[in-house]
C-alpha cells in the first residue's frame, strides 16, 4: 500500500488516469455556478467515483465483465455530461477539449483488452453494449468505402448487418465482391448462409424482421422460440421453478419487438396462450 494521499504505482495506468482526472475535475465543478453545483455537478463527481470504483474492482475480481460492461457506459455517459457543461458554457472551450483528449487516453485500450479477454471466445456477447460501439468503430471504413469509392447510394449497415439497394443484379454481385475482398483485410467473412442477392418483393430479413416493400412480419423462426419458450415456461411454472412475473416480463419485451411488425392477429393468439395460464400482459 502506498502513503496516504498516494495512488499505488502498480495500479494499471487507466486507473492511475482516472483517478488524476478525478483530481483535475473536482476543483473546475467546484466553480460551477451554485444552481448547476449541487445538481449537475453532483452528478459527474457521482460518476467519476463509481467508474473509478468500476476499474478497481475489474483489476481484482475474477469475474470482470460485469463491472467492464458498466465502466464502458460510465465513460460514455461522461462525455455527454461534459459536453452539456460546455454547452451551458459552465467550462471553456479550452477545458473541453482537454477533456475530449482525457476520456480518449490510450490507456483505455487496458480497458478494452480487458474486456475482451475476460469474455468467452470467440469474441464479446451479442448485446453488450462494447460489442455494439466495437462494431462501429471497426466498420467505419467499410462504411466510407461503399459510401465514397464503391458509390453505393442505396446502404444500410446496423452493427454487422447491412444491405444494398440496386436495380441491377449485376452491380449487387460486383458490390458484393468488393465488400468480401474489403472485410478480408479485416480478417472478416460474410456469414455463408445469410449473404444474399434477391428480389425485395420476396422480403428481406433484417434485425429480427421480413421487410417487403408495403409490409413487414416477424420472422417465423423466432415466432417458434416464443412458442417452445411458452411451453418451457408452462412446465416451469406448474412445477414452481419460475415466477409469473418473470414470464411477465419476458411476454412484454417480445410484445414490443413484434408491435413494430404487421403482426396484430399474431399478438392476440399469443396473449391467448398467457392468459390460458393465467398471466395477463
Amino acid at each position: 500500500m502506498g502513503r496516504p494521499g498516494k495512488i499505488d504505482m502498480e495500479c494499471p495506468k487507466v486507473i492511475t488516469s482516472a483517478y488524476d482526472f478525478i483530481k483535475w475535475a473536482i476543483p473546475h465543478i467546484a466553480k460551477f455556478p451554485r444552481d448547476q453545483r449541487y445538481t449537475l455537478g453532483d452528478r459527474i463527481e457521482g460518476k467519476l467515483f463509481y467508474l473509478l470504483d468500476l476499474l478497481i474492482e475489474a483489476q481484482y475480481s475474477k469475474d470482470k465483465f460485469g463491472a467492464l460492461k458498466a465502466a464502458n457506459l460510465g465513460i460514455e455517459q461522461m462525455r455527454h455530461l461534459f459536453r452539456l457543461c460546455y454547452d451551458l458554457r459552465l467550462i471553456n472551450l479550452k477545458t473541453f477539449e482537454m477533456i475530449r483528449k482525457k476520456i480518449k487516453d490510450p490507456d483505455v485500450l487496458w480497458l478494452i483488452k480487458l474486456i475482451i479477454d475476460s469474455t468467452v471466445p470467440p469474441g464479446i456477447p451479442i448485446g453488450n453494449l462494447a460489442s455494439q460501439i466495437f462494431a462501429n468503430l471497426y466498420l467505419n471504413e467499410l462504411d466510407h468505402y461503399l459510401k465514397e469509392t464503391i458509390k453505393c447510394r442505396h446502404y444500410i449497415r446496423y452493427m454487422d448487418d447491412l444491405i444494398v439497394f440496386n436495380n441491377d443484379k449485376d452491380r449487387l454481385n460486383d458490390i458484393k465482391r468488393a465488400i468480401d475482398e474489403h472485410l478480408k483485410c479485416l480478417k472478416l467473412e460474410f456469414h455463408p448462409h445469410k449473404s444474399q442477392t434477391h428480389l425485395v418483393a420476396r422480403g428481406t430479413a433484417f434485425l429480427g424482421y421480413k421487410i417487403f416493400p408495403t409490409h413487414r412480419l416477424v420472422i417465423r423462426q423466432n415466432v417458434k422460440r416464443l412458442r417452445s419458450r411458452i411451453k418451457r415456461y408452462y412446465k416451469m411454472l406448474r412445477l414452481g421453478l419460475i415466477m409469473s412475473q418473470k414470464i411477465l416480463c419476458s411476454i412484454q419485451g417480445w410484445l414490443g419487438y413484434a408491435i413494430h411488425a404487421d403482426s396484430f392477429h399474431m399478438r392476440r393468439r399469443i396473449l391467448s396462450e398467457f392468459n390460458f395460464m393465467g398471466i395477463s400482459p
